[in-house]
This record gives C-alpha cells, sequence and structure tokens, in this order.
C-alpha cells in the first residue's frame, strides 16, 4: 500500500498533478487507486461545495481513523487474515470514528457508507501489495 498525503501548502493543483502523475507511473493494471479528500461538504443555494479543511489541529477524527485502519487497525478487528478489505475498513470507521469524536470532543461523529457489489483487498497489513 502506498500512501501519498498532501498536507496544507502542499495540496495546490501543481501538487496534485505532480502526486497523480508519481502515482500514475506506479500504478499497474490489478492496482487499486483510492483518492481521499478530507474536508467538509456545504450544501448553498442547491449547489454542493467541497471545503478542504479537517481538523484545527492536525488530521480531523475521519481520517486519523482512517489511517489507523489501513495501518492494520481495520485487520485487527477484522478477519485477521493480515489483508485490509474495503468492507473490513468500512466497518472499522463506522465503529471508531463515533467512538473517538465521543471521547475528542463529547458527541459522536457518525461517518456516511455506500458499499456496493463485493469486497476487496485494498491493502496488506505491513505494507506488501494484495496477492
Amino acid at each position: 500500500m502506498d500512501l501519498r498525503p498532501l498536507l496544507d501548502g502542499q495540496a495546490t493543483l501543481a501538487g496534485v498533478r505532480a502526486a497523480f502523475l508519481e502515482q500514475a507511473a506506479k500504478t499497474g493494471p490489478d492496482d487499486v487507486f483510492v483518492l481521499y479528500l478530507a474536508g467538509r461538504g456545504l450544501a448553498l443555494d442547491g449547489r454542493y461545495h467541497f471545503l478542504a479543511l479537517e481538523g484545527i489541529e492536525g488530521p480531523g477524527v475521519f481520517t486519523h481513523v482512517l489511517l489507523a485502519g489501513l495501518h492494520g487497525g481495520a485487520d485487527a478487528t477484522g478477519n485477521q487474515n493480515q489483508e485490509i478489505e474495503v468492507s473490513e475498513l468500512a466497518d472499522y470507521l463506522d465503529r471508531e470514528v463515533p467512538r473517538v469524536s465521543q471521547e475528542r470532543f463529547g458527541y459522536a461523529i457518525f461517518p456516511m457508507r455506500d458499499l456496493q457489489g463485493q469486497s476487496f483487498t485494498i491493502g496488506r497489513v505491513g505494507g506488501a501489495p494484495p496477492p
């Protein structure tokens, strides 16, 4: 698994383009590419706007839990086969985001989820590529 975060001043148009080109050179036909944008959504006059902001001090709760899941937390509480599957990661987020936000802020945040089709492996614990 190759995580490539672009934080704060790195997330410029030029920075995002460079990251896409770098990742495209490493991505093969059997690989899975996941783009994750952290921020908040705002509906204004019937149009959706993405606001690129997360936590005031570091990553927000969702990003924090997502990275913990991708680094093995999702498999540790899932089937423990050393592979991180999309459904395991979604289950982990559903369970941990409310728990962590309750601890941090005193109220629970609940992520939205819409998975369709079969689950698949997106990474291996320890960073080895999926089989």
